[in-house]
């Protein structure tokens, strides 16, 4: 750990190394965020740990480690499970043990407590939360030539950019790539290719030339104003209420009508409309008692109405089957009418209690649910928690 040293089972401090690390937590205190602080570093040649780079996440565990004060909290993590082995963070799920006056103190309680507070009003105030890892049709393709890193996407005031990651973690004194407009981007792919899946690799060689790098083992460069994002009469976008008027050096048309897309050329799904989502659900009982019909009648009272009650889906049907067994669905007629109509795609959709619903014949349920891939088809499973799994995830 920097800053100590581990000798005789204490941790003993280095003082030129706790010097960087009271800088550091002044520095943040002072207003600096992690990514700056770590190019100052850089810029000034101080040695880290293992004398490589500095990089912004490793600024945000010095300035959250306990450890740097004369404590240490003790199983912050635990493994998964002995198969697995996964290492993960211990957030209540077992005890933790906070030993007291281990060590010299590099950074005092009251020190620390502040910079903890300064992170959480940060984080308040520059919310930037969202719903899983979002993924772009240029996600992982994107490489620059100046420094090996890949590029990531960035929303500006203005529009969506690609940036070098070396670039922004490390600044203009790692790496000196540009800005690429997502819509020029998309512009040049769809010159060289209406697939973006065939493509292995970008290369951004420089400011105004890509390399593409294709599944087949060719590679297409494709020069044009790629950095700038502007025609060859320097156009500009200026956005007035529901016009967009084009502006330029060279002398166009007194009048221009903007027709806007209405599909992704990558997704293809449409791009001012919002659709509602076809939802269905489908229930099945193995016996007639009365006691099966009760979970049947049930059943299907609750998915109409968990259905219906949301305003951005739109209600197909509850598809259902009665006092039939599960082993097989070459009988199951409201099974086999919702697989029909999914594969014609009137329904986007499925909700069930579980896969077991479909039918316990494990080749039945395989068979059913591959024909569902190219539907593009989504399961949710009613159980204890909402699960949300495509069909390829659920049996590949």
């Amino acid at each position: 750990m920097l800053g100590y040293r581990l000798k005789n089972g204490k941790y003993v401090v280095v003082p030129e190394e706790a010097e960087i690390i009271c800088h550091i937590f002044s520095e943040y205190l002072g207003g600096y965020g992690c990514g700056k602080i770590a190019k100052g570093l850089n810029k000034d040649n101080v040695p880290s740990r293992f004398n490589k780079q500095w990089h912004t996440n490793s600024i945000a565990k010095i300035i959250r480690n306990y450890s740097y004060t004369e404590n240490l909290l003790l199983q912050k993590t635990y493994r998964e499970n002995h198969i697995t082995k996964k290492t993960c963070i211990n957030s209540g799920k077992f005890p933790k043990y906070l030993a007291e006056n281990t060590h010299d103190a590099i950074i005092d309680i009251e020190t620390f407590e502040k910079v903890q507070s300064e992170i959480k009003r940060r984080a308040q105030k520059y919310d930037r939360s969202y719903d899983g890892n979002k993924t772009y049709p240029f996600t992982g393709l994107l490489k620059c030539d100046n420094c090996g890193k890949h590029y990531r996407r960035k929303i500006t005031k203005t529009q969506a950019v690609w940036m070098c990651a070396g670039y922004l973690t490390l600044g203009k004194e790692y790496c000196t790539s540009k800005q690429i407009p997502e819509t020029v981007l998309e512009n040049q792919v769809q010159a060289v290719t209406s697939d973006i899946t065939t493509i292995k690799e970008i290369i951004v060689a420089d400011k105004n030339t890509l390399r593409f790098v294709m599944k087949d083992g060719q590679t297409i460069s494709h020069k044009g104003k790629i950095v700038q994002g502007l025609n060859p009469g320097h156009l500009r976008c200026v956005k007035r209420q529901d016009k967009v008027l084009l502006e330029g050096e060279k002398a166009m048309a007194k009048s221009v009508k903007y027709i806007p897309a209405t599909k992704n050329i990558f997704t293809a799904m449409p791009t001012m409309s919002i659709s509602k989502r076809r939802v269905a659900a489908y229930a099945r009982v193995s016996t007639d008692s009365d006691e099966q019909f009760t979970s049947y009648e049930a059943q299907i009272d609750y998915y109409t109405r968990y259905i219906t009650k949301r305003d951005d889906w739109e209600f197909v049907k509850v598809y259902t089957d009665e006092g039939i067994t599960g082993t097989s669905t070459k009988h199951h007629d409201g099974f086999n009418l919702m697989v029909k109509d999914a594969l014609d795609g009137k329904i986007d959709l499925i909700i069930t209690k579980s896969v077991s619903r479909f039918a316990r014949n494990t080749v039945d349920s395989l068979t059913t649910v591959r024909k569902l891939k190219d539907a593009v088809l989504r399961f949710t499973l009613r159980k204890k928690t909402f699960i949300h799994l495509t069909a390829r995830a659920i049996f590949s």
